[in-house]
């Protein structure tokens, strides 16, 4: 993937927090320190998936596993009240 592409994906996904990527690129595992919800990276994946389609000129089916991807090496922890909730 891109860096700009990258980067895009990253501000998205930090804009509840009010940071941008230059603002965590030097923070060791930053994806680590923000939380989001699990309805908060559904939706974030809705939108990755329609941008990555728009601006790569891929399939659907290849966004998807592209956000997937992102999500493991990129993805913001799950809030830690969610992750009890889900485990009783």
């Amino acid at each position: 993937m891109e860096q700009r592409i990258l980067e895009t994906l990253i501000d998205e996904q930090l804009k509840p927090h009010f940071k941008k990527y230059n603002d965590v690129k030097n923070t060791k595992q930053w994806f680590m320190r923000y939380t989001t919800t699990k309805e908060e990276q559904n939706l974030f994946c809705k939108w990755a998936v329609k941008y990555l389609i728009e601006n790569l000129n891929i399939s659907k089916k290849l966004a998807e596993v592209e956000v997937s991807w992102f999500l493991l090496e990129w993805g913001l922890a799950l809030n830690k009240e969610e992750q009890k909730e889900g485990q009783s």
